[in-house]
């Protein structure tokens, strides 16, 4: 059998800390889409949720 570990993330600002370059870009709830000023990356909100909790998730597994 698979053995899989769940780590709690905090989802509090998980979609404005930018997980490529970790600054923070306020939006409003109706912005879909993360675009940094800082590093330039561009990606669906919802997905970048997703990349910032994984990566969030890793910190505590290592």
């Amino acid at each position: 059998m698979l053995e899989v570990k769940t780590i709690a993330v905090n989802p509090r600002n998980t979609s404005q800390d930018c997980s490529n370059c970790g600054e923070k870009v306020p939006k409003e709830l109706n912005i879909r889409t993360h675009s940094c000023p800082h590093c330039g990356v561009v990606i669906d909100r919802d997905l970048f949720a997703q990349h910032d909790k994984r990566k969030c998730g890793d910190k505590y597994q290592k």
